[in-house]
């Protein structure tokens, strides 16, 4: 998504090709539509359920999909198809669990006395603020002390344009979930960037706890941080949208997503009963 958004903008004829139904299936389908719409909009042909076949050295890329199958050449080709660990350095010679990835318990402990994993190799979130959360959770677990961070907290970025965020829990995990929504195109200082698409997206439990977060926005990525420490610290709604965010900013839509649970956001029509 990064590079399709990137070479999109400097003026390159961009063909995205995704294996899923969808693009970003670790987001909502919310964020997925809205990211396809803004690509589509710079040109971005995107094409899903998509099985790489082949790559020929004139950079033609062959794939099938349900459709059957089809070619895209291009100037370069850009694979982002993640990343495996390098687990056969003979761990199981010492009893460590691979299963694809080093298994590992909360704690980063691999069950082998004096020996701990953490950051990619453990199959977890492959990101690098996580991994060096991991490896603090790590040698805290080595020495006994209580665990400083909260793996479970652990937010996702997405530079593109809008920026892409999600942190904690969607709405699909929670049973009578409430929803805060707030659209960008109302929010100032979105509008001073020149973005008009958009939105701050917040999950409650049903004790009013926000329990998740996803944005897609402006600064999304800094202004997460925010909906990170309300629900590592388990804080209700009511908690976080009662601070007064500065105007205009882009963080102030935070105060107004949470505000839409209970339908009183400023810039958003009420929500009917």
């Amino acid at each position: 998504m990064k590079f399709a958004t990137y070479y999109a903008a400097i003026g390159k004829n961009v063909t995205l090709l995704a294996p899923g139904e969808r693009i970003i299936k670790m987001m909502s389908k919310d964020a997925s539509v809205q990211l396809s719409a803004v690509l589509k909009k710079q040109g971005v042909k995107i094409v899903t359920g998509v099985k790489v076949k082949s790559v020929g050295s004139d950079h033609t890329v062959y794939y099938a999909t349900e459709k059957g199958e089809a070619s895209v050449a291009g100037d370069a080709v850009v694979t982002a198809i993640g990343r495996k660990p390098v687990v056969d350095i003979g761990l199981e010679n010492v009893g460590i669990t691979v299963e694809k990835f080093v298994n590992v318990d909360d704690n980063m402990y691999t069950g082998v006395a004096g020996i701990y994993a953490c950051g990619d190799i453990t199959g977890k979130m492959q990101l690098a603020h996580f991994a060096a959360a991991s490896a603090i959770t790590a040698v805290e677990s080595m020495f006994g002390l209580e665990h400083s961070m909260d793996l479970s907290v652990c937010p996702s970025c997405i530079y593109t344009s809008p920026e892409l965020a999600s942190v904690g829990k969607k709405e699909t995990d929670i049973e009578n979930a409430k929803v805060g929504k707030f659209l960008m195109g109302a929010n100032g200082k979105s509008l001073i960037e020149g973005v008009n698409r958009g939105y701050i997206k917040v999950i409650a439990d049903q004790n009013d706890v926000v329990v998740g977060a996803e944005i897609f926005s402006v600064r999304g990525t800094d202004i997460m941080g925010e909906l990170s420490l309300a629900i590592s610290k388990g804080l209700k709604v009511c908690e976080v949208a009662s601070v007064i965010h500065p105007h205009p900013t882009v963080m102030e839509a935070v105060g107004e997503s949470l505000e839409d649970i209970h339908g009183l956001a400023t810039h958003m029509a009420p929500k009917r009963k």
